[in-house]
């Protein structure tokens, strides 16, 4: 079992990294990945309070890896980040970000401007069916970029509006014929689930079924009350779909040292 969607104290998780990986291996995990907020901010300044800037990064990185040093024979310990996709700076911490020799990169989609994002348009059901249109077109931006292995909650925005996911269907396909390209594996966030209007749609999963797009299955955890979160329940709907799993040696594959 392992988990590559994991938040800390140092962004807005409410657990140490330490204390994530000692859970980590109370549920007998083979390999946790520690991922937090990485600012979208090309000049580097953390642009919210709750993510790492640039100057973090180096602190960030070493204490992971002397866990993983400590921890060496109870659990393999990784270390990316969560990049969040904005066109306008992205490229510019991406480019800072893999001077550290992250393991993987995980890139996710938050907002589709400086005004909307996945919580500013909540309590605004006018706007969700152009907002999902937008978040998804980003999706695809972002995986033609070639910069990641793997793309976060594709449809977060699912949380706290109420879609009609037919009409982004044309877009969905676009979405795996980029994974595909790219060789991208699709993040099946079992934290979604949680929110009051999620409901599980099939549709781009199928694709991964055509197209061998790997599906890897994560909590996106803030606390260690999460992990493992609703992992049943995904493990059981990729079963009886037949989506594929991320193949044997995933780890390995996706590693960037």
């Amino acid at each position: 079992m392992f988990e590559l969607h994991i938040h800390t104290t140092f962004s807005d998780g409410h657990n140490t990294p330490e204390e994530v990986i000692e859970k980590a291996i109370e549920l007998n995990y083979s390999t946790i990945g520690i991922s937090d907020h990485i600012t979208a901010d090309g000049s580097g300044i953390p642009d919210t309070d709750h993510c790492l800037g640039f100057d973090d990064f180096e602190n960030y990185f070493k204490t992971i890896r002397d866990l993983k040093e400590k921890y060496k024979d109870k659990i393999n310990v990784l270390v990316s980040g969560e990049l969040d996709y904005k066109a306008e700076g992205y490229m510019s911490v991406y480019n800072e970000f893999v001077k550290y020799k992250p393991d993987y990169i995980l890139t996710s989609v938050h907002s589709i401007n400086q005004t909307q994002n996945v919580w500013s348009v909540a309590d605004k059901p006018q706007v969700w069916e152009a907002f999902a249109y937008e978040f998804v077109k980003l999706d695809i931006d972002l995986v033609n970029t070639g910069t990641l292995d793997i793309l976060g909650h594709f449809d977060i925005f699912k949380e706290h509006a109420t879609v009609n996911e037919e009409k982004l269907y044309p877009l969905y396909d676009e979405l795996a014929e980029a994974l595909y390209k790219h060789n991208v594996a699709l993040e099946l966030n079992t934290m979604n689930a949680l929110g009051p209007c999620y409901v599980f749609n099939s549709y781009l999963f199928e694709k991964c079924k055509d197209y061998n797009i790997p599906v890897v299955v994560a909590s996106d955890a803030h606390m260690i009350s999460q992990l493992h979160l609703n992992f049943d329940d995904a493990f059981d709907r990729i079963k009886k779909g037949g989506y594929p799993l991320p193949p044997k040696g995933f780890i390995e594959k996706f590693k960037k040292q």
